[in-house]
């Protein structure tokens, strides 16, 4: 028998798992409405950032479904299976929240160094870039621009390490869980927002203003949070 790596799952992996458990078991049936994230935060005893965690996994696995300002439900389908293996904890990745904890902390320091260093052609770069956001403000695929966005101030800063840092949260943004989050919650409206935002970073790196690009990335990431996370504190288990 070969050797395999123990792997601890997160605790929203933990609880994903449970749940899918009980949509395949019947305990939780086909149309089912479940109890709101209080709730199961209650009688899982996690956090609800643990649970808003799991039930995006869920959803990304087409276990349920959740209707904006309606609840979850389980799918009607759901019975059929599912392409997820949650005993091996197939969605291996830290949860959008943990990842998001992490952007909070990186990008803002890093657009407040490159606001000492970057030049003006950098600059007049991300300006030409912003102009292709709002021609596409309508298009789902430019998701991409903002990644080249936010990796071009990462750049900019000097620190390769930071920069390194910065892209690979940016690579996770491509995995199942965000394009399932973004396919609900990210709209033409949405993007017209963050464009503004991005309009108030360019301009505090034009005056080389490092604590106003911080504050500026910082309520770039104030909005974004909100987006995609609602009401939601953002507190994240340890390893959830």
């Amino acid at each position: 028998m070969p050797f395999e790596p123990i792997q601890s799952p997160r605790i929203y992996q933990q609880v994903a798992a449970r749940m899918a458990q009980m949509i395949a078991g019947g305990e939780l049936k086909s149309g089912e409405r479940l109890p709101n994230e209080l709730e199961l935060a209650r009688r899982f005893a996690v956090s609800r950032g643990a649970i808003r965690e799991a039930m995006i996994a869920l959803e990304t696995g087409g276990m349920i479904e959740v209707r904006h300002g309606n609840g979850a439900y389980v799918r009607e389908d759901s019975a059929h299976g599912t392409d997820i293996d949650w005993s091996r904890g197939a969605i291996a990745d830290p949860g959008p929240l943990e990842q998001f904890e992490m952007r909070e902390l990186l990008e803002p320091e890093a657009a407040a160094r490159a606001a000492l260093r970057i030049t003006d052609e950098r600059i007049d770069g991300l300006e030409a870039m912003l102009g292709r956001m709002k021609a596409r403000v309508g298009d789902t695929g430019s998701q991409r621009d903002g990644r080249t966005f936010m990796e071009r101030i990462a750049a900019a800063s000097g620190n390769s390490i930071l920069q390194s840092m910065i892209e690979e949260l940016w690579r996770l943004r491509d995995g199942r869980m965000w394009t399932t989050l973004r396919m609900r919650m990210l709209g033409p409206d949405q993007r017209a927002a963050a464009i503004v935002h991005r309009e108030v970073i360019i301009a505090a790196l034009r005056s080389r203003d490092p604590a106003a690009a911080r504050r500026a990335t910082q309520g770039y990431l104030v909005l974004t949070k909100r987006i995609y996370f609602g009401d939601l504190a953002g507190a994240v288990d340890g390893g959830g």
